[in-house]
């Protein structure tokens, strides 16, 4: 598991209401790219975890874009729901 994967969980588990239903599945490609897909588990989890008009999916992404930098590595973060396709970082 790449070091950043638990960080991931935490950070998504902490914005969602009923963290337990979360789930983070890292997809390793590389030493140097890593897809991580956060399954909310709830439309009330997905709600928390996207935000309002993402803003805190997309901050998410911003911490752990500045995080992989030192660590020379790109990041790709999902959010995988059942009603529609997932959303897709542009780090």
């Amino acid at each position: 598991m790449h070091p950043l994967t638990p960080i991931i969980a935490q950070r998504a588990k902490a914005m969602a209401p009923a963290p337990d239903a979360v789930e983070v599945q890292e997809v390793r490609r590389d030493e140097r790219y890593l897809r991580v897909n956060i399954y909310p588990g709830s439309m009330v989890n997905q709600g928390a975890i996207i935000g309002r008009g993402g803003e805190n999916i997309e901050a998410l992404r911003r911490y752990v874009e500045a995080l992989a930098f030192d660590l020379v590595i790109t990041v790709r973060i999902k959010v995988v729901t059942e009603d529609r396709q997932p959303t897709e970082s542009r780090q």
